[in-house]
């Protein structure tokens, strides 16, 4: 089986989607031979990367986040036509057309739809003419929960080729734990954890608000555009003996964090989050959950009542409640904790995962 997997970026770059493009990719099943076409800047027009060989298309400008690569549709044809299965990682306007406009001589595509046009709402309305036909000419829709479909303007419409695909990870594949260097030494060993990206949907302003409303010690680990920001806001708010600003962590540095923490908190305001693969990082690591209700997916993967502590999304005064009963609560912290790894066991395997996202790929060749 040839797969072209195609979406604006691939590695070196960061991302949700680029991880689970590469997940796929490097654990194919024998037999399976794997390309990229993605868009580029300065990186190499061709390389191989792990087992994917990977194509880019110059795109010497972007247009609100969008790399404008005018070749990409003609390269994607012509990429396409050796293959025998499209893999489409969704929101991507190039990738969307191509797919849109692809003819019969094009083999069948797959979408990976990992989450609406959210920031840009006038670029989604002008889309949605070819969003619909992409939609139309897919042989299947793969989300990684059912909210997904419940709250997607374009799904609803065609549930009947979606399939619900949750992620997974592997918890025996944990990097080795070390303690992250910008630590401080004497720092409590109960602290809450934020990890993940400083972007505007991962409503750290909240979380602020809402540290400021306890007395409770947080790290958030990670990097982002915001990150001067959030750091003047610590420092007016008077936080800085107890909300570290870590910054950009490693895979041994989050695991020690992972391990050490009382409890994650994800405190979303954008329906941009639509699952959280670090949940399932906090539950294979016993730790219990404070999320949002930004997006029905999050409380999907980790339950109000049992993995996790779900409160309104930009309550910050909830979001204080919540984290405040787990640091005061060690029994329930820790209750909630197993009952999080059990579900994840039961339900988000990274081989489970790989292994449904091939059996649809086979399904969709078998009846193309």
């Amino acid at each position: 089986m040839r797969v072209l997997h195609t979406f604006k970026l691939y590695r070196p770059a960061e991302g949700g989607v680029i991880s689970v493009m590469q997940d796929l990719i490097e654990a194919a099943p024998e037999g399976v031979e794997s390309r990229v076409l993605a868009c580029r800047r300065t990186e190499p027009a061709r390389e191989v990367i792990g087992r994917a060989d990977v194509h880019r298309c110059l795109a010497p400008f972007e247009m609100m986040s969008l790399p404008l690569a005018p070749t990409y549709p003609f390269r994607h044809f012509a990429m396409a036509r050796g293959c025998d299965l499209v893999a489409s990682h969704s929101p991507f306007p190039l990738g969307e057309l191509a797919g849109a406009v692809a003819d019969r001589w094009m083999p069948p595509y797959v979408v990976h739809w990992h989450s609406e046009v959210i920031a840009q709402r006038r670029t989604a309305a002008l889309l949605g003419p070819l969003t619909r036909r992409y939609l139309e000419r897919a042989a299947a829709v793969l989300v990684s929960t059912p909210g997904h479909i419940d709250v997607s303007p374009w799904l609803g419409e065609f549930r009947e080729k979606c399939h619900v695909v949750p992620f997974g990870i592997n918890p025996a594949n944990a990097s080795e734990p070390r303690r992250p260097r910008n630590l401080p030494e004497q720092w409590p060993d109960a602290f809450g954890l934020f990890v993940g990206r400083l972007v505007p949907y991962k409503g750290l302003s909240v979380l602020l608000e809402a540290a400021a409303r306890t007395d409770l010690p947080l790290v958030i680990a990670g990097s982002g555009p915001l990150a001067g920001e959030l750091r003047a806001e610590i420092t007016r708010r008077g936080l800085d003996a107890r909300v570290l600003l870590l910054g950009g962590v490693d895979e041994n540095e989050k695991n020690w964090l992972l391990q050490q923490a009382r409890f994650l908190v994800l405190p979303s305001t954008g329906a941009n989050e639509t699952f959280g693969i670090v949940q399932l990082e906090a539950m294979a690591a016993g730790l219990p959950i404070v999320n949002t209700d930004a997006h029905p997916g999050i409380g999907w993967v980790a339950r109000d009542g049992r993995e996790a502590i779900t409160v309104t999304s930009g309550d910050a005064a909830g979001l204080a409640i919540a984290m405040r009963a787990l640091i005061q609560d060690e029994g329930r912290a820790k209750a909630m904790g197993q009952a999080g790894r059990d579900r994840l066991l039961r339900n988000f395997t990274f081989e489970k995962f790989v292994g449904n996202v091939f059996d649809i790929y086979r399904d969709v060749l078998k009846n193309s």
